[in-house]
């Protein structure tokens, strides 16, 4: 241990490091999110658009 202005720091050694987050798969996002994501983008660009742009962000993902 040494200590740094009142902080004690750990070598790399003695640190635990959490569990990596839960992974969710992109159908499962977009099963939850789709609907709003098009909602979104019909209202900001015109329904004509929104479900292009949502498919797209989808395939950028």
């Amino acid at each position: 241990m040494i200590r740094v202005r009142g902080f004690c720091v750990f070598p790399e050694d003695d640190v635990t490091h959490p569990a990596p987050p839960h992974t969710v798969s992109l159908g499962s996002l977009y099963v939850r999110h789709g609907r709003w994501l098009r909602r979104q983008a019909a209202r900001r660009f015109g329904a004509s658009h929104a479900e292009d742009l949502a498919q797209e962000t989808w395939v950028k993902l």
